[in-house]
């Protein structure tokens, strides 16, 4: 195999040895004078050579040179450069090539005439011996659980090819490449190379070095230490208890880290006893994964009870909990009595049949003008009639169909309604007319068809103030229906303010929610479907 140059070790003569012979010439008027040949660079397998001639006489001299052996007093005979003719005096300069490294080579110059060849004196070097390659090993960097990167640098080859280089690893200070827990490829040359580390375990102290192979064996770089990130418990945080009925409350958390880790599950966990726990509770919620805050409902609970509740997060190293709170639940207070406070507004209760209703449109959010769109913006937001505050403040706000249901398409759905209350369903505004109706009752079949309908049920649901033309009603079960108006979904214009009352339903036809309609022109009632991007009115019915 041929070996290259690598290394060039300028004007440096490792071994030059001198002879003592008088200087060479040629009698009479031809005399010439040849200077001693030097050694102007060495590498492994190569050398720069040069001789002055410093007088030629008279001589033709036809060819000229340098030539070399292993042996001493080299001829031309022997290996030799050859120039044709030299026609005056000057440095004449030979590349050697071909050698073997680690050996002693005997150089002389020489000039050829027609008749003789004379050579200059002796001199004699040493190529350099071959060795493994010399590199540097790089601080590791961009550490994660899994992973590491890592840059070395091959500076000498040491005169043979770099068949390999690349880095190896282990947990144990002292390894090669053939007892290390792995190794990578990184090229096969010269210079700077980079290379990832990974498969590495989470949490261990490795020990890393760079290495370089060629011809004579392998070359490693010093050895670095580095560990790999650890994956910790998450931390959480238990958010307040909030919004507390009889029966149900909330509460919620805040991973504010992961612990280096995935946050697969969340949520919250409660019992009766203290402390409680994934493995020990009355109930637990699962409430998304990942770090942030995040709300839990807590259902389920029983009325006048001591419960204790904690947040958790759990990753791949295991379970935390957030601080503890204890809250009691509220006695069961019957509905009339019952006074709700939701986003702080207040709320009355009253009991029709078996149904508990809020006395009050729901009135929350933030008011946005009419010719705005309500969005699926994770805030709660209504129009006011004429983008008055005031008139929220009179008859609640509107909303449209998406907003009520929270962008949820489920019948029976909490929507915007507090804990324990929801959105009625267009089955309990069937209810509630026949248990209000003084001409059919509940279960007839008055009550399966949409339209107008019974015989004084607006009447009866009206309040006794506030409609229009004195068409007010008697208000006879306290449900206390005011003519709010609507909003319209075409160019954001307001409607029958003091004129009639529109509420939603949870039911829907497509693109047509339906709704409950009283008008200061009917005693009836109507169930009519209306699009979905209409403002209308809401009234909550419990659980």
């Amino acid at each position: 195999m041929k070996l290259k140059l690598s290394l060039i070790i300028t004007v440096v003569i490792l071994t030059v040895i001198f002879s003592c012979k008088k200087q060479p010439e040629i009698p009479g008027n031809n005399r010439i004078t040849i200077g001693q040949t030097t050694i102007d660079s060495l590498s492994y397998f190569n050398a720069q050579i040069s001789t002055v001639i410093s007088d030629l006489g008279s001589n033709a001299i036809i060819q000229y040179g340098h030539c070399w052996s292993n042996k001493k007093e080299p001829t031309i005979e022997d290996f030799k450069s050859e120039n044709r003719e030299l026609p005056q005096p000057k440095k004449i300069e030979s590349k050697v090539t071909d050698l073997f490294e680690n050996t002693t080579y005997y150089v002389r110059s020489y000039l050829s005439t027609n008749a003789t060849t004379i050579y200059g004196n002796e001199s004699s070097f040493t190529t350099l011996e071959t060795g493994i390659p010399r590199l540097t090993t790089n601080e590791v960097s961009n550490i994660t659980l899994y992973s590491a990167e890592c840059s070395g640098n091959v500076s000498v080859d040491s005169g043979l090819f770099i068949t390999r280089r690349g880095f190896c690893w282990d947990t144990d200070s002292i390894f090669t490449i053939d007892s290390c827990i792995d190794t990578l490829v990184a090229g096969d040359s010269l210079g700077s190379f980079f290379g990832v580390l990974d498969n590495l375990d989470e949490g261990i102290k490795y020990y890393a070095k760079a290495y370089a192979i060629n011809d004579k064996g392998v070359g490693y770089g010093n050895i670095v230490s580095f560990s790999t990130i650890a994956i910790t418990l998450p931390e959480v945080t238990t958010t307040q208890i909030s919004e507390i009925g009889a029966v149900s409350a909330y509460s919620g958390g805040n991973v504010a880290s992961n612990g280096n880790g995935i946050v697969f599950i969340r949520g919250i966990c409660w019992n009766t006893e203290g402390n409680p726990t994934l493995e020990n509770n009355n109930g637990i919620t699962e409430d998304g994964s990942g770090v942030g805050e995040y709300i839990s409902h807590i259902s389920g609970l029983s009325v006048n009870t001591d419960y204790y509740v904690r947040a958790y997060a759990t990753n791949e190293k295991g379970t935390s909990y957030g601080g503890q709170y204890l809250f009691k639940t509220l006695e069961a207070i019957p509905c009339g009595e019952q006074i709700i406070i939701y986003k702080e507004q207040t709320y009355h209760t009253v009991k029709i049949g078996d149904q508990c209703w809020m006395k009050e449109n729901l009135n929350i959010g933030t008011r946005i003008n009419s010719s705005q769109e309500m969005t699926d913006n994770f805030l709660i937001e209504k129009y006011c009639y004429d983008d008055l505050d005031a008139n929220c403040d009179l008859f609640g706000g509107l909303y449209q169909w998406d907003e009520i249901m929270q962008y949820t398409t489920s019948h029976g759905s909490q929507g915007i309604c507090p804990t324990e209350w929801h959105v009625p369903t267009l089955e309990e505004w069937r209810t509630l007319e026949g248990n209000v109706d003084s001409e059919y009752g509940v279960g007839d079949n008055e009550w399966t068809l949409l339209g107008w309908r019974g015989f004084d049920v607006g009447k009866n649901l009206k309040s006794s103030g506030g409609w229009i033309n004195n068409n007010n009603g008697t208000d006879l079960f306290g449900f206390t229906a005011f003519p709010g108006g609507r909003s319209s979904d075409l160019n954001g214009s307001f409607f029958d303010k003091y004129n009639g009352g529109f509420f939603w339903s949870s039911s829907s036809n497509l693109e047509y929610g339906i709704s409950f309609q009283l008008s200061s022109n009917s005693d009836k009632a109507l169930l009519q479907d209306i699009d979905k991007l209409w403002g209308l009115s809401i009234r909550c019915i419990k659980n």
